[in-house]
């Protein structure tokens, strides 16, 4: 996988489809383009993505244009993270993490 090719964004309106479809790990992250802990996260989570482009589906979805989601998985720390495996959340991570943490939570669904 191409770890410069855009992401999937997933919206309000798409996101329960996509996670109920998955019969993989999803890893959805909520950014926000105003957040320096984002962009201080964003090359981990391309990192990420090469590294676990067979075994994870890596989505990101806007924290202010879904407030739906948002407020369902009361989400209150940008970036927050949502694993899910088989269409069920398994792990929430609310702002900053390191990179091996977030490899170790990941490897732990595999």
């Amino acid at each position: 996988m191409d770890s410069t090719k855009p992401y999937d964004y997933l919206t309000d309106s798409g996101f329960k489809s996509v996670i109920a479809a998955s019969r993989g790990i999803v890893m959805l992250i909520v950014v926000a383009d105003w957040s320096g802990s984002y962009h201080m996260m964003e090359p981990i989570f391309n990192k990420l993505r090469e590294q676990f482009q067979h075994d994870v589906s890596l989505y990101k979805m806007d924290y202010d244009t879904n407030s739906i989601t948002i407020a369902e998985y009361c989400m209150q720390e940008i970036p927050t993270i949502l694993l899910f495996k088989a269409g069920q959340l398994v792990d929430q991570i609310a702002g900053t993490i390191s990179k091996n943490e977030l490899t170790s939570r990941i490897q732990s669904l595999l």
